[in-house]
């Protein structure tokens, strides 16, 4: 993945795991994983998690990557078994600006929690 490419996409996940305002730890280890899986150093992954409020969610401009980003987001929205109420105000405001609707948004949740 192309390096300004993959700083959006880790730049969203973050904005996802930080809409409760509480970085679980076990947050934290997904989203670094991730990054070094889309290819960002640490240190990458470090400078946007030490400037939340200074970040907004951006929308991809592939179909294909905005559908991908949404499920990943969802996912990370989930990995403490919650849904948080900011957390799922800002997964519906992306799902809603790439141009679905939030029977989408509860479908993916409930695909994903049903698979897991």
């Amino acid at each position: 993945m192309e390096k300004a490419k993959a700083l959006i996409y880790f730049q969203n996940l973050y904005l996802i795991a930080i809409a409760d305002h509480h970085l679980a730890n076990s947050e934290k280890q997904k989203l670094l994983r991730f990054a070094h899986q889309i290819g960002l150093e640490t240190a990458e992954a470090e400078d946007i998690m030490a400037n939340p409020t200074q970040r907004t969610l951006i929308i991809p401009e592939n179909k294909a990557d905005r559908i991908q980003q949404l499920e990943d987001i969802v996912k990370m929205m989930l990995i403490d078994q919650q849904i948080h109420d900011a957390e799922y105000k800002l997964c519906l405001a992306f799902t809603e600006r790439i141009g679905y609707s939030k029977i989408t948004l509860d479908n993916i949740i409930q695909n994903l929690t049903r698979n897991n």
